[in-house]
């Protein structure tokens, strides 16, 4: 793994290909209604954090909001919503996204798997609240990652990666799984997911993540030489552990 390091990356907006003339885009005055604390008329607390917002832009850029606007939710009447359940600095960074006219800068530190677990935990966050465009934002990036010289992962790293992913993804067809299936799948054919998959500990964690293996077996079904690659394998170590029948081996 490389060493602790930072990096900036760049977000663009769902707005950031609309027109920049007065009379068609409006959005251009998001970021600076922002800092108008005078103006807000709704306030976000997360960990002990307040951040302003308006009520209008909030519920233009992420359904959550419009949702709890228009049928009234208690939160829209005491104007103020507690986020519970999640990190203050990703909400932090998902506001600054909401009131980004076109690019949205965020900087990731550490070494390249925390890298990679802050920008899931976006994406997470953005899809939790719908804000429009951040996670498909946060997927070039992801799949830059994921495809990086660097993404070579341990074992524990990677069921760190498919832990965080198939905890909090809720939604069997997610696209979060989806990318990581998809990545898994190309190292398969080109490094050394295989071999990963040959070790013995490593298949019985992954017998104890049934949603990951079941996305695993689909996925291979459309990709058929590298399923019967993998099924080869696993079918071995079944039989080597005693929990197959070698007279009952599939063709």
């Amino acid at each position: 793994m490389a060493d602790q390091d930072c990096n900036d990356i760049i977000l663009f907006t769902s707005t950031s290909k609309l027109s920049r003339s007065p009379e068609e885009n409006h959005y251009a005055t998001f970021q600076s209604l922002r800092w108008k604390h005078e103006l807000s008329d709704f306030a976000i607390t997360c960990g002990g954090r307040e951040f302003k917002a308006h009520r209008a832009i909030l519920a233009m850029k992420c359904r959550y909001f419009t949702r709890m606007f228009r049928y009234g939710y208690v939160e829209f009447v005491n104007n103020r919503v507690e986020l519970h359940e999640d990190d203050p600095s990703l909400v932090a960074d998902m506001v600054k996204y909401i009131y980004a006219d076109t690019a949205f800068h965020i900087t990731l530190h550490g070494n390249h798997l925390e890298k990679t677990l802050h920008l899931i935990h976006f994406w997470l966050l953005g899809d939790k609240y719908e804000v429009n465009g951040l996670t498909s934002a946060i997927e070039e990036h992801l799949q830059s990652c994921f495809d990086s010289e660097e993404g070579d992962w341990t074992v524990q790293e990677l069921l760190r990666v498919i832990d965080t992913v198939y905890e909090y993804s809720l939604a069997p067809a997610s696209r979060l799984r989806v990318l990581l299936i998809h990545y898994l799948f190309h190292r398969a054919e080109t490094r050394s997911t295989v071999q990963m998959l040959r070790d013995e500990a490593m298949y019985d964690e992954l017998r104890k993540r049934p949603e990951f293996m079941l996305d695993m077996s689909i996925r291979g079904f459309e990709a058929h030489e590298t399923f019967h690659a993998l099924r080869d394998t696993l079918i071995s170590l079944e039989e080597k552990a005693g929990r197959w029948d070698k007279d009952s081996r599939p063709s």
